[in-house]
């Protein structure tokens, strides 16, 4: 943890737009754990947060030049992280509402098919009761439906 306390986040931001490989290098070492943090108490996979966590930092590599942070660097880092994280549940959630639609729309055949064997079947059932005695009927019936 040495880096932690070794270089400000002002030195850091000073440092990005002249010596960008420096500064991200202190910025990784500083805030990567704490990104992943963030990440997994909002995913609860660590697998997936370190690959996000990884994202932000490419990120701020692309928009180093431009970069304007009003804020601490830490609040910074961890509102993109939050972002990152949520848009990836997002977009995850996109994907599964497709693969739905998708399954749905495949097993309407399927289900139709069940729905008359279900209705064949009841039949089946209603005329063997109909064929018992009147009281069997009226206990099975009573005890069933």
């Amino acid at each position: 943890m040495a880096y932690e306390n070794e270089h400000s986040d002002e030195y850091i931001l000073g440092l990005l737009p002249t010596n960008d490989r420096v500064a991200m290098e202190f910025m990784f070492r500083k805030y990567y754990a704490f990104l992943c943090q963030t990440i997994v108490r909002v995913l609860n996979d660590e697998h997936t947060a370190e690959d996000l966590a990884q994202e932000v930092f490419f990120d701020i590599w692309r928009k180093r030049a431009d970069i304007n942070v009003n804020t601490s660097l830490r609040a910074y880092l961890r509102r993109s992280a939050v972002n990152k994280t949520l848009n990836f549940i997002r977009d995850r959630k996109i994907k599964w509402d497709d693969e739905g639609k998708l399954a749905s729309s495949a097993s309407n055949s399927p289900s139709i098919a069940l729905d008359l064997e279900g209705q064949d079947l009841e039949r089946l059932i209603h005329s063997a009761i109909d064929l018992l005695p009147e009281r069997c009927r009226l206990v099975f019936t009573l005890s069933r439906f």
